[in-house]
């Protein structure tokens, strides 16, 4: 189910850019149902691990448990405490952030903006699942966290786009080495289950999507299978010349407002057939 990223006043809106990828992937992973991508869903966020499998003490798990800084989804406080792939994955990193004298509340929210869409307690997400996943993909992806203890995953093209963007200082740790340190105590078999394949077709997609001038991106579909991309975009104050214009396209069309002789708007749909 995709989440709503709507009337929300919380102050962490806008604290790190994501593309339209991230959002693409979530509703992806939420929404499956059937096949491959729900086997992954369910490895990911199935309850079947123990602390025994972590380097990490009971102790030390009831008082971060106690903090906030990790899921209890124990019915009873004495319940059996039981861990998902997702949970190894987090509490390495928490052991990684606590070499670097993060504090209680930092790692707090940490947490709820690993866990929440915008830290809101309210509105839970599985984007951390979703960037565990990319990991087995071998995407390489990075754990960000600013100095309050606010935390974003990030593709490499993002934290390029960012540190252009921004002059905020901020912990990059990677996430493809947390799952590696955790991965060799599992099954060969259970790492094949998380090892995603996407086709050309959905890479194309995923690719369009990251196009920062896009207006719209529509996909046509045939039999299920992704058969045209048609990217739309707008400008204002139109440059260039009408060649130009027709030159800048391979296949689509193009609706134009002249003023003054010139070309004062374009709006341009390409169309791309994969």
């Amino acid at each position: 189910m995709t989440k709503d990223l709507s009337g929300t006043v919380s102050p962490h809106i806008g604290r790190f850019r994501h593309s339209e990828a991230w959002f693409h992937l979530l509703s992806s992973f939420d929404e499956a149902e059937s096949g491959i991508l729900y086997d992954i869903k369910a490895f990911l966020l199935t309850e079947k691990y123990s602390v025994k499998d972590t380097d990490i003490t009971y102790r030390m798990v009831n008082t971060w448990c106690k903090a906030g800084i990790m899921a209890d989804r124990r019915e009873a406080e004495d319940g059996w405490r039981r861990l998902t792939f997702t949970d190894l994955i987090w509490l390495h990193l928490l052991i990684e952030l606590r070499k670097f004298g993060l504090s209680i509340e930092q790692l707090a929210l940490a947490y709820k903006s690993a866990f929440y869409v915008h830290g809101d307690t309210q509105k839970p997400w599985n984007i951390f699942a979703v960037g565990v996943a990319q990991c087995f993909q071998k995407t390489n992806i990075s754990i960000v966290i600013f100095n309050d203890g606010f935390l974003a995953l990030a593709f490499d093209d993002e934290l390029a786009l960012h540190a252009a963007l921004s002059n905020q200082s901020y912990i990059k740790l990677n996430l493809n080495q947390l799952v590696r340190k955790v991965h060799p105590k599992l099954s060969h078999v259970e790492h094949q289950k998380l090892a995603i394949r996407l086709s050309a077709e959905e890479l194309e997609v995923i690719a369009a999507t990251q196009e920062d001038d896009l207006d719209n991106i529509t996909i046509r579909l045939k039999d299920g299978k992704i058969q045209r991309i048609e990217k739309e975009k707008s400008q204002s104050n139109y440059q260039g010349s009408l060649n130009e214009l027709i030159r800048e396209m391979n296949f689509g069309e193009a609706t134009l407002i002249v003023k003054e002789g010139r070309i004062a708007y374009v709006k341009q749909k390409e169309f791309k057939k994969i």
